[in-house]
């Protein structure tokens, strides 16, 4: 029902807006403590582009909901980027965030930092985006989307976000991430597989959503 696809990103919209608000906050902390410039020094991070995505994805889907019809370009649209962008960075970030939390918290960012994201804050960034993307995936049903189009938008989302780091670590000196720093230290063949494994998850995740979606 419309009703209840609009109640959903109206839900789901509020906890990315905590999510925002709280990463603000913290992020005028690391301002003062000396760990960031600025605000704008955050769009680096993964997990804040993701975030990004996801909240103003469910702003826009309350209006393609409320002034489009079923089957119309925009919605499917909408499904591609949902399911070759949206889903799959929410998955990715969420994922790989606790796998290098588990391995080694040091990977992610320095203790300092980590601290004050420690209780909500933490996860409202790295595990509600994947809850709330598969209540997504199993309740509100998409429009098809071929799998040549989600590929196309996985490099693309990919391909964007790579170049975007190199950028960072000619500009800044530092990849966004330490594990990227490892690395690149590593050689360009650990690196290039790294990409190539993000790649292979980032199709397998839209792969999830579409299969959830059908069903």
């Amino acid at each position: 029902m419309v009703e209840a696809r609009i109640v959903f990103y109206l839900a789901a919209a509020y906890v990315f807006s905590l999510a925002k608000d709280a990463q603000y906050k913290i992020t005028d902390q690391l301002i003062q403590s000396g760990y960031r410039t600025s605000h704008a020094s955050q769009n680096k991070f993964l997990t804040t582009i993701g975030m990004k995505i996801n909240f103003y994805y469910m702003l826009a889907s309350i209006v393609v909901v409320l002034i489009t019809r079923k089957y119309s370009t925009t919605r499917k649209f909408m499904s591609w980027f949902w399911a070759s962008i949206v889903f799959p960075v929410a998955c990715v970030v969420c994922g790989m965030y606790w796998a290098l939390v588990w391995i080694n918290p040091d990977l992610v960012a320095p203790a300092v930092v980590r601290d004050l994201f420690k209780g909500l804050p933490d996860h409202l960034m790295h595990t509600f985006p994947v809850i709330i993307q598969m209540a997504e995936a199993m309740f509100v049903k998409h429009e098809r989307v071929s799998k040549a189009k989600i590929v196309l938008g996985n490099l693309v989302f990919l391909g964007a976000y790579l170049s975007y780091s190199v950028h960072i670590k000619q500009t800044e000196g530092k990849f966004a991430y330490p594990i990227l720093e490892e690395l690149w230290a590593a050689g360009p063949p650990m690196f290039v597989a790294f990409v190539g494994a993000c790649a292979i998850l980032f199709f397998g995740f839209s792969r999830l959503a579409v299969k959830l979606n059908a069903n």
